[in-house]
This record gives C-alpha cells, sequence and structure tokens, in this order.
C-alpha cells in the first residue's frame, strides 16, 4: 500500500521534472487512499439494484399505511356525523 510519504515523494518528483500545477494536477487525479476503496461502477450498480428493491418495498409498506390511513378517517368523520346528529336530536 502506499503511504502518505510516497505520495509526498511523488508529488516533489513530479514537481521538480513537470512544474507545479501538472504536479498539482497530477495528484487531484490520483485517488486519496489505495485503490481498493474506490468504487467500480459494478458496484455503483449493485448497489442501484439493491436501493431499487428497498424503494420498492418501501412504496409496498407506504401504500398499505395510507389506504389505512385514509380508511381511519372515513371512520372518524362519520363518527363525529354521528355525534353531531345525536347532540342535534338531543338538543
Amino acid at each position: 500500500m502506499v503511504s502518505d510519504h510516497d505520495r509526498h515523494d511523488l508529488f516533489l518528483a513530479l514537481r521538480r521534472h513537470l512544474g507545479d500545477r501538472p504536479a498539482d494536477t497530477m495528484m487531484e487525479l490520483l485517488p486519496p487512499v489505495g485503490w481498493s476503496d474506490v468504487a467500480r461502477r459494478s458496484d455503483v450498480a449493485e448497489l442501484r439494484a439493491e436501493l431499487k428493491h428497498e424503494l420498492a418495498g418501501f412504496e409496498l409498506r407506504l401504500a398499505a399505511m395510507e389506504t389505512r390511513l385514509m380508511t381511519m378517517n372515513i371512520a372518524t368523520a362519520l363518527a363525529v356525523g354521528g355525534l353531531v346528529l345525536a347532540a342535534v336530536k338531543l338538543a
């Protein structure tokens, strides 16, 4: 694994041979850590598939919650309407 000291030595050599701007550019293009820590396109595709699957499950749960909420709202409206009618009859 390349150490920070090795990276700094590389930067100094690049600066010596290429100048400041090209050395800075080259160091910015290099990954900040080892290549094993850089995500590959296949990693991103796999993560996208997992997120798509999780989102589909979430959407199903949300739809079920919406149905339950609508049912509870209707039941509450009917109950309040019944109480209003009862109050009117008693008055």
